[in-house]
């Protein structure tokens, strides 16, 4: 098993409230969608964790460094400030 950091955790957090919100709105098209976009972002920030785990791999996912960036924009938004 693979102890994610605490940013990669929210990440998938945020994930998981996507599938709920789906969910909710009860267009099982958005569910599904959202359950994809769940599995394929814990399959990434894995990878991405076992890279940082071990400093002598180049990381799996250039993307996941971009999803970061995405998701900070998308809190500071949320929040009120600009991105």
């Amino acid at each position: 098993m693979i102890k994610l950091s605490p940013g990669r955790e929210a990440r998938r957090d945020l994930a998981i409230l996507d599938v709920l919100d789906a969910r909710d709105t009860g267009d099982p098209i958005s569910y599904r969608l959202a359950l994809e976009h769940l599995i394929d972002t814990d399959r990434r920030l894995k990878l991405e964790q076992q890279a940082d785990n071990h400093p002598d791999q180049i990381p799996a996912t250039v993307d996941g460094m971009i999803a970061v960036l995405n998701t900070a924009a998308a809190v500071a938004e949320a929040l009120g400030g600009t991105a």
